[in-house]
């Protein structure tokens, strides 16, 4: 057609740069996201660990002061 110019690939603000810089922002969020997620997973993990062990030796510890209670 005349007098029409074709527009080119990358237009004069970048839409095609733009929008592959923001896929990536959103990857790169999303990767972060995922990382905190599993180590949150981990931290929870660790922390029913420790209150288990820590039940364990409150009850032990109970039993021991029952122990020396009772054979005074």
């Amino acid at each position: 057609m005349k007098g029409k110019t074709m527009k080119a690939p990358f237009s004069e603000n970048n839409q095609p740069m733009k929008a592959d810089s923001l896929i990536r922002e959103q990857n790169e969020v999303q990767r972060r996201f995922m990382t905190l997620q599993s180590k949150r997973h981990q931290l929870e993990h660790e922390l029913r660990t420790i209150n288990a062990l820590l039940l364990t030796l409150g009850n032990q510890m109970d039993q021991d002061l029952a122990y020396k209670q009772f054979h005074k």
